[in-house]
């Protein structure tokens, strides 16, 4: 039954980070072809989503201490643990699109350091389009 729950759980997490994957502000596919990191995929989102949530509550205080050789049928996920799944696989899906991010912009910035300036980056750089000032600085 835990092992059950636990799935539970974790596909709660996953439509946590479906919906960060497809929220604004999420994570996209770059173009084929173009520099730069990868981005997340849908996925990825999902799995990462899932882990989250299913980590988060499997460290729960009634849950953390059953013994995996004796399966206790009373511990069942409620409500508010599955929602508080799907919340827990958002931000770890987020957490990933961030981490995506800050590596673009590190690449960006790379490029721009040894790049002639350009106003057309730096003003798509102010209003966090990095891939549009990647594409300013390429030739």
């Amino acid at each position: 039954m835990v092992w059950q729950s636990l799935v539970y759980v974790a596909l709660a997490g996953a439509i946590g980070g479906l919906i960060a994957w497809l929220a604004p502000g999420g994570p996209r596919r770059k173009e084929k072809g173009s520099p730069g990191p990868q981005e997340p995929g849908f996925i990825q989102a999902l799995v990462v989503g899932g882990f989250a949530a299913a980590v988060s509550w499997a460290l729960t205080d009634p849950i953390a201490a059953v013994h995996l050789v004796d399966d206790r049928p009373d511990l069942v996920p409620t409500i508010g643990q599955l929602l508080a799944g799907s919340a827990v696989g958002l931000a770890g899906s987020k957490w990933l699109g961030n981490h995506y991010k800050a590596d673009l912009y590190k690449f960006v910035g790379s490029i721009a350091a040894s790049s002639s300036p350009s106003s057309e980056a730096a003003a798509a750089l102010a209003n966090g389009q990095a891939r549009k000032a990647l594409e300013a600085l390429r030739p």
